[in-house]
């Protein structure tokens, strides 16, 4: 989507620029781009990573077979936030939702920085995919409350 609005605002410019052709097509593009949608469908067995353009959806289904585990973890980012010469330093917590196997290999799919969210997600997707879930924050705050 920002690549999209990007290419929509170059055009703009090359507009202005009297490069007309250039524009158009650069026009189309961003249009084109920036009202695509990203997403994915659940089957029983298999996932289906895909992007959707004008209702056209292009994404191929993955097969399950080789993920052994539905995991709710969460993830610290922190950055620093500059306003008026100052440096603020901010953190923001999120949790995804990711299926994973044994050999570590990883599809995330679903992010947010709401754990109920996230939780009720997780029950979702278990019911779909039928495979084991693991919510790790739940289980390092059941360890906290029996310290």
């Amino acid at each position: 989507m920002l690549l999209g609005l990007t290419l929509l605002l170059f055009s703009s410019l090359l507009y202005l620029a009297n490069f007309l052709i250039f524009s158009s097509i650069t026009f189309i593009i961003g249009a084109i781009v920036f009202l695509s949608l990203k997403g994915i469908l659940l089957k029983e067995n298999s996932i289906k990573i895909y992007f959707s353009f004008f209702g056209v959806i292009i994404g191929k289904w993955i097969s399950i077979n080789d993920y052994q585990y539905l995991i709710l973890s969460s993830v610290n980012m922190s950055g620093v936030k500059n306003s008026r010469s100052r440096s603020i330093p901010t953190r923001t917590k999120s949790f995804t939702i990711a299926i994973q196997g044994e050999n570590l290999k990883r599809i995330e799919l679903y992010e947010s920085i709401n754990y109920k969210e996230s939780q009720s997600k997780l029950k979702l997707i278990n019911s779909i995919l039928k495979i084991k879930s693991i919510d790790k924050i739940g289980i390092i705050k059941s360890r906290n409350s029996n310290k």
